[in-house]
């Protein structure tokens, strides 16, 4: 089952715009604030208003991105992505991270 883009953030929904190429710090800190709650999920290349804008370039190949959280984490952090394809949007046009 592919999972839908929430309709609004939450205590464990998080919404992150990638129009400008978030830096690996703030993703990495937006994830470590999930994983210190109760984890939940991130929503890379979606507006705070939830308005999926799609992934930077730099972003698009997201295979690296489970290692580069848990190289800068500690303990490390685990999660899982997924790309989906929202509003036309390619190759993603939000990426769910899954964290906790």
């Amino acid at each position: 089952m592919t999972p839908r883009l929430p309709p609004a953030e939450s205590l464990t929904v998080e919404f992150k715009s990638d129009r400008q190429r978030l830096s690996d710090h703030d993703l990495v800190e937006a994830i470590v604030c999930l994983a210190n709650a109760e984890g939940g999920e991130l929503w890379l290349g979606v507006e705070d208003d939830g308005t999926p804008t799609g992934l930077h370039a730099e972003h698009r190949m997201l295979d690296g991105l489970p290692g580069l959280v848990a190289a800068r984490t500690s303990p490390s952090v685990n999660v899982t992505v997924q790309a989906l394809g929202v509003d036309g949007l390619v190759p993603a046009g939000g990426t769910g991270i899954e964290i906790g």
